[in-house]
């Protein structure tokens, strides 16, 4: 039986809980990431803000006290290991402050008898900024050492400002234990910002002996992004840490025994965890969340024993029968284990349907092994009945993920571009497209700009233009191009890329 399993109210002030309590999400609430310069932003002066990193960080100004609550917002960066320059101008009248980034200005009026300085805040990520002038001969300026967020550190004599944590009081954890034998189902997506998807997003499963509840207390800036941040760690377990696709779709999580914890994700990678104290009366699961929502159910009727049930939840072993002395990954399956798996996982929902909760008895185990065994030679008299005969044996790997959803037959040995372009212009989600490509290294940033500042002007057609131009130039691997079309969530656009002659 499946059940909703809430989530605690108590959570970090960057995490919001559904009403029904079913689902925690993440949000980009406070950072205490500001910081303001040393001087005075007079009229006519011109001063270049660079921006590095991975996150976003607001460029702005603040007046008379210099405090968030006077902080004006003239840009918004998000940036994925970028650098952008920002020109800052303060009108020769006084009564304007304006921003440039790439072709676009922004500009808000402000009283010409007030007092302004140049403001930045890095609400999330891992992002440092600079406070450039005009002059090649003048330094740098500095930031204010005497008022910045408890989320800043200033180096370089004050001239450069950097996030401390790129994601503060981001803690939530379930309201309830986990208990023995009980397997916990986290349905994960990225958290998006309208309609862009992140171009990074993960999140860290933790469990822990004591009611995390008693944390607020003792580790406060775990939960609010003002305090200061403790040497001494709260006392969790890490068990893992998902990052993009494996934290994208079903995890399924058992305390199998007293003293260990499994998981497995719907694309196939699992692990398991022996914990330092006996978690007889079950665990509690922390988590820590960073640009990701999660819901959260429980199958209530598992038990220890190995019978073929869909209720059940089953991690493959290693073959030795003993549980190992520490955590220790599983062995990647070979080639025809990828094939298999994809044949009995064509959905996340049919996934756990075929799992099973192992048991600590040696008897168990091995019957578990014997009937494994038995399921993989009837699994694979199926696939050598349904292969095709002339299978072609250079497609990646990667095609075996039912998640790409494209049969191989359906695809063309090379990239061909111009034979479904108007398609391709009208179908690629560019933004999250450019990034997996600028991560690659395929992109370069000056080619990412000119593509953004098709955006900017809202010219979406013209930026796929381009972006097609820059690939037939590049001409990636096949490989790479299945990668970051499964990444972006936008595998069906293998049959335009590589359609058949």
């Amino acid at each position: 039986m499946s059940v909703d399993i809430k989530f605690s109210e108590i959570c970090g002030e960057n995490v919001k809980i559904s009403e029904d309590k079913s689902t925690a999400i993440w949000i980009p609430k406070n950072s205490s990431g500001w910081a303001c310069c040393e001087q005075i932003f007079k009229p006519g002066d011109v001063i270049q803000v660079k921006v590095q990193g991975s996150g976003r960080c607001d460029i702005g100004f603040m007046k008379e006290e210099q405090s968030p609550c006077t902080f004006k917002t003239l840009n918004e960066i998000r940036a994925h290991r970028r650098t952008c320059h920002i020109e800052m101008t303060s009108k020769d009248s006084g009564d304007e402050i304006s921003s440039r980034f790439a072709e676009k200005t922004f500009k808000k009026k402000v009283e010409t008898n007030a007092t302004y300085w140049i403001a930045v805040y890095i609400r999330y990520g891992d992002m440092s900024v600079e406070l450039l002038t005009k002059e090649p001969t003048v330094s740098n300026l500095k930031f204010s050492a005497n008022t910045y967020g408890k989320n800043i550190k200033l180096e370089d004599d004050n001239t450069k400002a950097s996030s401390v944590h790129r994601n503060p009081a981001s803690i939530c954890f379930l309201a309830e234990r986990l208990q023995v034998k009980e397997v916990l189902n986290l349905t994960c997506a990225p958290e998006k910002e309208g309609e862009r998807l992140p171009s990074r997003y993960d999140f860290k499963l933790q469990v822990c002996e004591k009611d995390p509840t008693l944390f607020r207390d003792e580790y406060k800036h775990l939960f609010d992004a003002l305090e200061e941040g403790e040497e001494v760690n709260p006392p969790l377990t890490t068990i893992e840490s998902f990052e993009k696709d494996d934290c994208n779709g079903n995890i399924y999580m058992t305390l199998s025994n007293n003293n260990t914890v499994e998981y497995k994700t719907a694309r196939g990678k699992q692990n398991s965890q022996i914990l330092e104290f006996s978690a007889k009366h079950g665990v509690w699961v922390v988590f820590s969340l960073y640009r990701v929502r999660m819901k959260s159910s429980k199958d209530t009727t598992v038990s220890g024993e190995l019978k073929e049930t869909p209720t059940q939840l089953h991690f493959d072993q290693p073959d030795s029968v003993a549980m190992p002395p520490r955590a220790t990954a599983v062995p990647p399956e070979d080639e025809m284990g990828h094939q298999l798996a994809a044949a009995q996982t064509p959905t996340n929902d049919v996934a756990v349907q075929q799992l099973n909760v192992t048991s600590s008895d040696n008897q168990n185990h091995v019957k578990y092994l014997e009937g494994r065994v038995k399921n993989l030679e009837e699994e694979l008299q199926k696939l050598k009945v349904q292969a095709p005969p002339n299978v072609n044996q250079d497609i990646p790997r990667q095609l075996s993920n039912p998640d790409i959803n494209v049969l191989t037959e359906e695809l063309g040995d090379n990239m061909n571009i111009a034979k479904h372009f108007p398609e391709l212009v009208n179908s690629i989600d560019t933004t999250p497209f450019c990034d997996q490509f600028y991560a690659k290294e395929i992109l370069t940033e000056s080619q990412i700009d000119t593509i953004q500042s098709l955006m900017r002007r809202e010219n979406h057609s013209d930026a796929n233009r381009e972006l097609l131009k820059m690939l037939k130039a590049k001409r990636p691997e096949k490989a790479v191009m299945i990668e970051v079309l499964n990444a972006t969530q936008q595998q069906h656009l293998l049959k335009l890329f590589y359609p058949r002659p």
